[in-house]
């Protein structure tokens, strides 16, 4: 193995260390703003497809009060039908950045 492929190699698991390192530091450094409650208008439960590899993650779009269609994260969509009413958790994480999460 090459010095220049050790490189890649280094840099490559550095960046998906920092991505993921980013991603729990968006879920734990998060605080609830508010919360809400939405229409589901549409929702998917995730998992694996046979025609794709990979695994998807559950989503679900919701429409809010005030008239604005967001996607909300969840772990599962299952139990939540399209047209049912949902409470949702409005979050911002510590540089500002507004999201929502399904509250179970």
């Amino acid at each position: 193995m090459t010095i220049e492929s050790k490189l890649k190699l280094t840099l490559f698991f550095a960046l998906l260390a920092a991505a993921v390192a980013l991603g729990i530091w968006r879920d734990l450094g998060s605080r609830e703003r508010s919360v809400v409650r939405g229409i589901v208008i549409d929702s998917e439960p995730g998992g694996s497809s046979p025609k794709s590899p990979g695994i998807t993650p559950a989503k679900i779009k919701a429409r809010l009060p005030d008239g604005r269609t967001v996607d909300v994260a969840t772990t599962s969509a299952r139990s939540v039908t399209t047209g049912s009413e949902i409470e949702i958790s409005e979050r911002v994480t510590p540089w500002g950045v507004v999201w929502f999460k399904y509250k179970d």
